[in-house]
């Protein structure tokens, strides 16, 4: 275990040391829209958070006065912000001077209600809920994380008859139903504490499916601390959120693989990803408009704030406990399932829903350990319908395959089997009208899976693949070298269709051996957080009927331009495109004949 408190904190200053620097604080002090997302009051309050937890741990006067300016600046509530708000104003409180209180606490209570009506609404509906959608937890964590902080000042407002409701409808499903790496994270640290705060820790952590819910993440961190990017999130931009949120179920129950899990993404968020961070803020003059620096600056600081939650929840007393190794099946309950009593005691394992597989390869204690993440299906709220994508294929630091797949929702854009008509001119097909979107309901059946000491085995079959008429078969063998053996068993029930498996890389180059060397040099976020990938390729070896193998270069996905037509869309989509990182797209082409089976087995072998 090398994270510490400290270290938390020597990250967070030096971060600092590059945001507030004068030639970036027209990106916090100048004139803001009202309608833009990277807001005046989102920034002012992580810097509250961020000051006020240095404060904490430092005792520096001047921290204090800065966090006290910021807190009584908050400018307006956010119900993403409020666990930001709220804790920097608990740990504030006792310096405040009792009109301080009062006034911050009034505000801050008052602007709540805009929370609610915006992400709530009607009470009598919430009941009809199938899941509790992020907006809805955030929205009612921030209500009654005001009234638990100021039960007088929100005796005037009933927000109650909204989050009891919100609550019960959560607390009967017990389960976060967004497979999207970036809402996880913050989205889970918040119905955490929200149970905190209504007196259902206990009771939270102890129930089987939130057990489940939480140490499901463990098995979506590569080895070496990458968060896979899968559905609506980029790179990096939901690491310290995840820190975060290791960190406080670490401190609350007392478990050292979570914390060991924090570790490990802080090391790689140190090694790989924070000077290019820095280095990404300290050229935004020059480099972005106005509204654009504001929203890539925002995202920076934010990443930081909620550094700085895991520094403030970090217990150095917890016993060091190894992360296990991440493999296995990363399982939900279904969209409207209610749990029963026998539920509340043991796992409905008959009922549960697979969402991915997470193979790994190779010496646990050796950098040739690899890992992979295989999308099984179905899409949920902010996923992606990928099933049979790769979401992620490493190699120590390395990324070597990956989807990074925000708003790139069409399966050309992911490592996937892909099959479409065969009358259609191109292929992979990227023409807006034409364009396969993938069938959100195709799931997979996991017919075998296995793991053991140094290698893993799955096998999935998809009926009627993404809405084709096709039987599509994906087995993924793991070796003990770190090898993978990619086999595909595709049985058309009908003529017409053609296909093959799909990879994706920045650069792409033939062999003279007929391989394929896959190479990423960038990995890119939404909110323009660059690293540069570790050395390393990955040689792509296709055993293919005869058939075509083409590179080709697909055009971006439609929705950037027919979507984003308003302000401030159409400011940001300038930096959104940018998270589209496979430029090139390795694509084999068959032609398939109803009833005769077609195997196509691919060897992926990693070079560091």
């Amino acid at each position: 275990m090398v994270v510490s408190k400290q270290k938390y904190i020597d990250a967070i200053e030096s971060g600092l040391t590059v945001l507030r620097q004068p030639h970036l604080s027209e990106f916090w002090a100048g004139e803001y829209r009202d309608d833009e997302w990277g807001g005046r009051h989102r920034i002012i309050q992580d810097f509250a958070l961020i000051y006020a937890v240095l404060y904490e741990h430092t005792g520096e006067e001047e921290y204090r006065e800065l966090a006290t300016k910021h807190l009584l600046d908050f400018g307006q509530g956010d119900h993403f912000a409020s666990i930001l708000c709220g804790t920097a104003y608990e740990l504030l409180a006792d310096d405040l001077t009792p009109t301080e209180r009062s006034t911050f606490g009034s505000e801050w209570v008052s602007e709540a209600e805009k929370s609610l009506e915006m992400y709530v609404s009607d009470p009598n509906d919430i009941q009809t809920w199938d899941q509790v959608p992020n907006h809805a937890i955030g929205a009612c964590f921030y209500a009654d994380y005001a009234s638990h902080l100021f039960p007088e000042e929100s005796l005037k407002y009933d927000y109650q008859q909204y989050t009891d409701a919100v609550w019960e409808t959560w607390w009967k499903r017990r389960e976060f139903h967004e497979q999207a790496s970036n809402y996880e994270g913050f989205a889970e640290t918040f119905l955490s504490k929200w149970a905190k705060i209504r007196g259902k820790a206990d009771a939270f952590y102890r129930t089987p499916s939130v057990v489940n819910m939480l140490e499901r993440n463990l098995k979506a961190v590569t080895p070496s601390g990458i968060v896979t990017p899968y559905g609506d999130s980029g790179y990096h931009q939901h690491q310290c959120k995840w820190i975060a949120l290791f960190e406080r179920v670490a401190f609350d129950t007392d478990d050292g693989r979570f914390q060991d899990a924090a570790d490990d993404i802080f090391s790689y968020f140190q090694d790989h990803v924070f000077d290019r961070f820095l280095d990404t803020v300290d050229s935004l003059p020059e480099s972005e408009s106005l509204y654009n620096g504001r929203l890539i600056f925002k995202n920076h600081l934010h990443e930081l704030a909620w550094l700085g939650l895991a520094a403030l929840w970090h217990d150095p007393t917890i016993e060091s406990k190894s992360r296990p190794v991440p493999a296995g099946r990363l399982r939900r309950l279904p969209y409207g399932y209610l749990l029963d009593e026998a539920d509340k005691r043991l796992l409905p394992n008959e009922k549960m829903t697979d969402g991915q597989v997470a193979l790994t390869g190779g010496n646990p204690e050796s950098s040739e350990h690899t890992y992979l993440l295989l999308s099984v299906g179905p899409k949920l709220v902010h996923d992606h319908a990928d099933a049979s994508a790769i979401q992620m294929l490493s190699r120590d630091a390395t990324t070597l395959l990956g989807t990074n797949g925000y708003l790139q929702r069409e399966l050309l854009y992911h490592n996937v089997f892909y099959a479409q008509p065969s009358d259609w001119s191109q292929y992979p097909a990227d023409d807006p009208e034409r364009i396969i979107s993938g069938e959100e309901n195709c799931r997979g059946t996991i017919e075998q899976f296995r793991i053991d000491e140094h290698s893993s085995q799955c096998r999935v079959t998809f009926e009627n693949f993404h809405g084709m008429p096709i039987r599509l078969t994906r087995e993924v063998l793991m070796n003990a070298d770190g090898t993978v053996t990619l086999l595909d068993r595709v049985l058309p029930h009908e003529d017409g269709y053609c296909g093959g498996p799909l990879f994706h890389a920045e650069s792409i180059k033939e062999r003279s051996d007929g391989a394929y060397k896959l190479r990423t040099e960038h990995l890119r976020s939404l909110g323009n957080i660059v690293s540069r990938n570790s050395p390393g390729n990955l040689v792509v070896d296709p055993s293919y009927p005869e058939e075509s193998i083409d590179v080709v270069q697909p055009n971006l996905p439609p929705i950037y331009e027919e979507s984003y037509n308003e302000f401030p869309t159409t400011e940001y989509k300038q930096v959104w495109k940018r998270s589209y990182a496979t430029r090139n797209c390795l694509a084999s082409k068959h032609e398939f004949e109803a009833g005769e089976e077609v195997v196509f087995e691919t060897r992926l072998t990693p070079e560091l």
